[in-house]
């Protein structure tokens, strides 16, 4: 398979962009943005149009109806439009409509009759729903609720990152651990090959032979689980940066490139809280959450 040597950065970069987990959270802080132009719908300007039409054919059985056919006919014909606005500011609602009814038949003379009306209706709430109402609580909700998709993102996504960075050291210790295994195998055939023939000039016991050919197994028994081990850590970081079972990455062989260095931080346990407060998401959440209870 394909072999890539991979920075550590090279590892989070990879994480974020194909992490399942971070994916979903991603399309959750999209939903929550979804969510707001939703709320805001409420103050989008609708407009309503009805239309009716009935004819009725009636036999004249009356000698003074008002005509002389053997029937008296009526048509009529309503048509009703509207113009809804909601005001987001004062929970204000305008309403503009047009009304019309035509009636037509054989009896009245003047024929056909309308009857249009033309309207606007302003509702303004002087006391409740004033300052707030449904419509203006779900926008605030949804806006706090964002922010804590946000927050939850950049929680999930720190996670990963710690999972990565663990994962990715666990794989460059488990190769070297291999390394000095595999080392200590070719030492041990050595010594074997050393005892043998020391054996042969008489100047070591055989049984030192069989001592060293059970250290040479027991070695390269180690040196199996140490390989094992190499491929679980592998497939552990994999697991942490593939989006999907068919990324090619499941067959490619990761080398980690990052020299073990440690270089030290001091922070003082007082500066640690203060970050803390000031940039873990959980507190953000539970901040957010308080916040979305408040509003009533």
């Amino acid at each position: 398979g394909r072999l890539v040597n991979w920075t550590l950065r090279d590892a989070i970069l990879t994480a974020l962009e194909k992490n399942v987990d971070i994916e979903i959270e991603r399309e959750n802080v999209k939903l929550a943005g979804f969510d707001i132009v939703a709320a805001f719908g409420a103050y989008d300007l609708t407009s309503t149009t009805t239309s009716l039409y009935e004819s009725a054919k009636r036999h004249n059985s009356f000698p003074f109806s008002g005509t002389t056919d053997n029937f008296t006919l009526n048509d009529t014909f309503n048509f009703n439009s509207s113009v809804v606005q909601n005001i987001r500011k004062y929970g204000s609602r305008v309403e503009g409509f047009f009304q019309n009814r035509r009636v037509a038949n054989n009896v009245n003379l003047f024929s056909p009759q309308y009857t249009p009306t033309v309207g606007v209706n302003l509702t303004q709430p002087l006391l409740r729903n004033l300052k707030i109402d449904t419509n203006r609580r779900q926008i605030m909700i949804s806006r706090k609720r964002l922010a804590l998709s946000d927050a939850q993102f950049r929680q999930r996504a720190i996670e990963i990152i710690s999972r990565v960075q663990q994962a990715y050291w666990d794989l460059a210790f488990a190769i070297k651990d291999e390394e000095i295994q595999r080392d200590a195998v070719r030492l041990a055939e050595t010594q074997l090959d050393n005892n043998r023939r020391q054996v042969e000039v008489g100047t070591l016991a055989p049984i030192d032979v069989v001592s060293a050919a059970t250290q040479v197994e027991s070695r390269r028994q180690q040196a199996l689980v140490a390989m094992n081990s190499v491929a679980q850590a592998e497939n552990a970081l994999k697991a942490l940066t593939v989006e999907g079972a068919d990324d090619q990455l499941w067959m490619t062989q990761i080398l980690p490139a990052e020299k073990f260095e440690v270089s030290p931080v001091a922070v003082s346990l007082d500066d640690a809280v203060k970050l803390a407060q000031a940039n873990r998401p959980e507190m953000r959440q539970l901040n957010l959450q308080k916040e979305i209870n408040r509003i009533v």
